[in-house]
């Protein structure tokens, strides 16, 4: 039998990032400017089980 106590341990975690001239673009030279952004929230339970949903968004 699985049982498992709940408890009100929440993570969430965000990060942006901005470069410029770093990404290689086949034949042309380089990106401009790449944003990228990504975010997550983590639920843990007192029994180990850690669900977890991320977001990551490269322009």
């Amino acid at each position: 039998m699985f049982r498992c106590l709940t408890g009100f341990k929440v993570y969430l975690a965000g990060l942006y990032a901005e470069t410029h001239n770093m990404i290689p673009v086949q034949n042309l030279g380089f990106e401009n400017k790449t944003q990228s952004k990504k975010f997550i929230a983590q639920y843990n339970f007192y029994c180990s089980l850690k669900p977890e949903v991320g977001y990551f968004i490269l322009k």
